[in-house]
């Protein structure tokens, strides 16, 4: 009755256009800000919607019990006008009320004094008996006169009773109400207003506060470069969400530092392992063009460079392809192999190569294992060719297999002169050698571990060694089983 219609604003009002523009202070701001108005804009509104309710009903009740009243007092006493005059004009003037009675053609017998001009019989809607509803309240306005204000009026009518064809008629002021409502909403629209703006106020203030850690954070991450690979962020003094970050960030750091430091020590490996053929090469061709030379000489020479391009071209092969099975996105077929198969093909290929070195190889194994075929049998292939580097003649190399609930092993043991456990953590480093003379005479080139450290890491496997001096070495490839 007292509230006017308001628009409820929709989701979309307040979503910006453009928000990957915006910074964070802002979006949170802005998200603040948007929050706390719908809150206070719903306790606004269910506040007043409560008070003018209120309001509402208590006008209701109050008329409907003095329309009770007066059919009370005519229905028993309807002779006696003292009482009725009190309830028609006494009472009236001092509660802002006007009572009105007619009868069933609308003529009027009795009514407040001044009611007439102030609240005609028109503007009750049902004027005779018929249209009468009981108890059924108008809201009337008076129209605005000169020099007169516009008064608000809340009317309800009634009929007498079955016997009794006289209509009440009764109107109550609101005005003063209708007032205090108006105000009561200009105040509640202010606190809104005021509530939206320290909102915003407060919200930029707290969101300042709050991503401080993190301008923190950029300023660390700033003092970051490549020669400045040391810094590295407290996680302890952060929040929680931050502390993560932080950690995260350290954690990135790490591998970025480790895998600088693995980029120069590669760079500065393979200059120095190319270096030396390329050395060899250029010496040899200045000692074969110092004078002339035979024709023996010439192609002992050409001999002699071919081994190093031969050497050269295996090691480029080698390392593109470590470059390849680094790649996150490199394929592997993933097949059932058999492992017996698969021993006997490597036994075979190495058989002649250890008979001529008086080394004994021998095979066994079953089962099957999930893998690359063609990269398990370079993984194994390079197991065994470096077994054979190191096994003397009347020694013996052993290929065998394990299979448990967990996982499914294939390991080469030769017996060998061991290695010393201080090479044992770094075998697997390319270009790492444990004894440099020994495998420039051999051909090694450093790379033959770190390649199957990368297959068995395509593979989501690992590589185990145990060894000990003079008692041979043992390699195992882990291939867990899938759940």
């Amino acid at each position: 009755m007292f509230w006017k219609t308001v628009k409820i604003p929709q989701i979309n009002d307040f979503i910006p256009k453009h928000p990957r523009q915006w910074s964070i202070i802002s979006r949170l701001t802005w998200l603040y800000t948007v929050s706390a108005f719908c809150v206070l804009l719903i306790t606004t509104f269910t506040l007043y919607w409560i008070f003018t309710n209120r309001l509402e009903k208590e006008n209701y009740q109050f008329l409907e019990n003095k329309i009770l009243v007066l059919q009370k007092i005519i229905q028993t006493e309807p002779n006696n006008a003292s009482v009725l005059k009190e309830e028609t004009s006494l009472e009236p003037s001092l509660y802002h009320y006007y009572v009105r009675i007619v009868d069933a053609t609308g003529h009027v017998l009795t009514e407040t004094s001044k009611m007439s001009d102030l609240v005609p019989i028109s503007a009750f809607s049902h004027t005779t008996l018929e249209e009468v509803k009981p108890f059924q309240t108008i809201y009337w306005a008076s129209p605005k006169k000169r020099h007169q204000e516009k008064k608000h009026y809340l009317l309800m009518s009634a009929s007498i009773g079955k016997d009794n064809n006289q209509i009440i008629q009764m109107a109550k002021d609101i005005s003063q109400e209708r007032d205090i409502v108006d105000d009561y909403r200009q105040g509640l629209l202010t606190v809104l207003l005021i509530g939206v703006i320290g909102s915003a106020i407060l919200g930029i203030i707290v969101t300042r506060k709050g991503l401080k850690p993190l301008r923190d954070i950029t300023q660390s991450t700033k003092r970051v470069t490549v020669a400045q690979l040391k810094e590295r962020l407290n996680p302890t003094i952060w929040p929680k969400e931050l502390s993560i970050l932080a950690t995260a960030f350290n954690g990135m750091l790490d591998r970025i530092e480790e895998g600088v430091n693995r980029l120069s020590q590669f760079s500065g490996d393979l200059a120095h392992e190319l270096r030396t053929p390329i050395n060899n090469l250029i010496g040899e061709a200045e000692i074969i063009l110092s004078r002339p030379r035979s024709n023996e000489e010439y192609r002992s020479v050409v001999e002699s460079s071919l081994e190093e391009f031969q050497r050269i071209s295996h090691m480029i092969e080698n390392l593109l392809f470590l470059a390849g099975a680094e790649n996150p996105e490199a394929a592997i077929n993933m097949t059932s192999v058999s492992i017996q198969q698969l021993i006997e093909d490597v036994t075979d290929f190495y058989e002649a190569a250890a008979e001529e070195q008086g080394v004994i190889i021998i095979g066994r194994g079953t089962g099957y294992v999930v893998a690359d075929s063609f990269m398990l049998r370079r993984a194994l292939s390079n197991l065994v060719s470096n077994a054979l580097r190191h096994t003397a003649s009347g020694g013996k190399i052993i290929l065998s297999s394990e299979s448990n609930s967990h996982a499914t092993n294939i390991s080469v043991s030769d017996s060998g002169e061991g290695i010393p456990e201080e090479h044992i953590a770094h075998l697997l480093n390319r270009f790492y050698r444990v004894d440099p003379a020994r495998s420039q005479r051999t051909g090694g080139t450093g790379l033959g571990l770190a390649i199957v450290k990368s297959i068995m890491d395509l593979h989501k496997g690992n590589i185990t060694i145990k060894s000990k001096p003079g008692d041979g070495t043992t390699m195992t490839l882990i291939f867990p089983n899938e759940n």
